[in-house]
C-alpha cells in the first residue's frame, strides 16, 4: 500500500448541548454535502463512503439503514464500522491506499441530547457481574486518573491547568459548545462528580456531525484543495477488563503512537510535532497522552502542560465539544484544519505536522493515532 492519501474535505455540524431544529439524518446530511463542497467534489464522484455509527448510541437497530443515505451512500460502496469513528477514517484509509477507488467520504456523528449514553455504556459490560456495579464512561475514567494521580502524585492544580487551557483555546473554536474561559480556582471549586473528578474536569455530550473527504494522491491534485497528507497511521486495543498497571500506562496508546510514527518516519514527537489533538476525556487523560505520544516520559506530564513545544488542543478537545462516537474523528479533522492552514482563530503559526489521537472503550480500552502533514 504505496499510494498517498490526503484529506481534502472537512465538515463540521454543531456542537451543541441539544440541536433540536434538525433531526439526527439532517445533521449528517449537512455534514456529508459541507465536506464535498469543501473537497469540490459532486457526490457522482465520490467512489465510497465509511460511516462510524452505533446502534446503540443512534437509538434505532442497523442504524445505517436511515444513516447511510445523507451520509451520501445512497447506490455507493458503503463500509459502516461499530467501533468508533476514527477507525471509519482509518478504514477507509487503508482502502484508497490500497488502490481501491480514489476518493471516499468518512463520516460520525452523535445525538447525544436523544440518548442515554451512560446506559448506552453500560451494555458494553457482561450482564452478570459488571453491569450491576454501575460502571460507565464516567467512572471508568475516574478510577484511571485516580490511579494516575496516585502513582505520579500528580498534584490536583495540573489538571486544572489543562482545563484552563483548553476551555481558553475553546473561546476561539466556532464549533465549540463550551466557549467560556474558566479558571484553576472555578476547576477546584467545582462539585464533585466521580472522585477524583471535579464537574468542569468532565467534558459535555454534544450533539452534532463530522465528515471528512479522502482522496490518493493523483485525485487530491487535481482537485487543487489544501491537502492533509496522511503520513502514519496507528491503532491498538487492549483487553476487556483492565489491571491496576494498564489504568496507568496505556500499552495501546504507545503502540499506536509507536506504529503511526514508524511509518511517518517520526523520531522525535517533542520536536517534529507542532500539534496535537488529544482525546482529552478528562484533563488527567490528556497528561496521560503526554507520555503515550512520547512528548514525555511516565510521570513528567504535569510538568509538560503549556509547555510550548507542541500545541495541544488548540480546539478546546473533548472538554469544550464531545459529540461522543464522533470524538476521535473531529480531533482528525481539527488537525487536517491546522496543517492546511484553514484553523482561523484557533490557527497554530508555522505547523506542517499535527498528530490527531482517538480513543474508545472504558477507561480507554482502543486507541488510534494519526500523523497528518500539510504542503511544503
Amino acid at each position: 500500500m504505496s499510494d498517498r492519501v490526503a484529506v481534502v474535505g472537512v465538515s463540521q455540524v454543531g456542537y451543541a448541548s441539544a440541536i433540536t431544529d434538525r433531526n439526527l439524518e439532517e445533521l449528517i446530511f449537512e455534514a456529508a454535502s459541507g465536506a464535498l463542497a469543501d473537497a469540490r467534489l459532486a457526490w457522482r464522484e465520490l467512489d465510497a463512503v465509511v460511516i462510524g455509527a452505533s446502534d446503540l448510541v443512534d437509538g434505532r437497530v442497523i442504524s445505517s439503514m436511515v444513516t447511510a443515505g445523507p451520509a451520501g451512500g445512497y447506490m455507493k460502496d458503503l463500509l459502516a464500522v461499530a467501533s468508533s469513528a476514527e477507525h471509519a477514517f482509518v478504514l477507509a484509509y487503508l482502502r484508497l491506499a490500497a488502490g481501491v477507488g480514489d476518493t471516499a467520504l468518512v463520516a460520525g456523528w452523535s445525538k447525544c441530547s436523544e440518548a442515554p449514553i451512560p446506559q448506552v455504556e453500560q451494555l458494553s459490560l457482561d450482564p452478570f457481574y459488571r453491569r450491576h456495579v454501575g460502571m460507565d464512561g464516567l467512572v471508568a475514567a475516574a478510577l484511571q486518573a485516580a490511579a494516575y494521580r496516585d502513582r505520579y502524585r500528580v498534584p490536583e492544580d495540573a489538571a486544572a491547568r489543562v482545563v484552563v487551557k483548553n476551555r481558553a483555546n475553546g473561546t476561539r473554536n466556532p464549533h465549540a459548545e463550551r466557549r467560556q474561559r474558566v479558571t484553576a480556582d472555578d476547576v477546584l471549586a467545582s462539585p464533585l462528580v466521580a472522585w477524583p473528578l471535579k464537574a468542569l474536569e468532565t467534558p459535555p455530550l454534544s450533539d452534532g456531525a463530522c465528515a471528512l473527504v479522502l482522496a490518493r494522491s493523483e485525485r487530491a491534485g487535481a482537485l487543487r484543495r489544501p491537502a492533509a497528507w496522511v503520513r502514519g497511521l496507528g491503532w491498538a486495543s487492549d483487553t476487556y477488563w483492565r489491571e491496576p498497571e494498564d489504568l496507568v500506562n496505556s500499552r495501546a496508546l504507545a503502540a499506536a503512537a509507536e506504529r503511526a510514527y514508524r511509518m511517518a518516519g517520526v523520531q522525535a514527537p517533542r520536536r517534529e510535532i507542532g500539534v496535537a489533538e488529544v482525546y482529552d476525556v478528562t484533563p488527567y487523560h490528556e497528561l496521560m497522552a503526554y507520555e503515550g505520544l512520547g512528548f514525555c516520559g511516565p510521570g513528567e506530564g504535569a510538568r509538560f502542560v503549556g509547555d510550548g513545544q507542541v500545541s495541544v488542543n488548540p480546539s478546546g478537545g473533548l472538554l469544550c465539544a464531545n459529540p461522543f462516537f464522533a470524538s476521535g474523528l473531529v480531533r482528525v479533522a481539527e488537525a487536517v484544519l491546522q496543517v492546511t492552514g484553514r484553523a482561523g482563530g484557533r490557527q497554530v503559526e508555522g505547523v506542517r505536522r499535527a498528530v490527531a489521537h482517538g480513543a474508545s472503550g472504558l477507561a480507554g480500552q482502543a486507541h488510534t493515532v494519526v500523523v497528518l502533514e500539510g504542503e511544503a
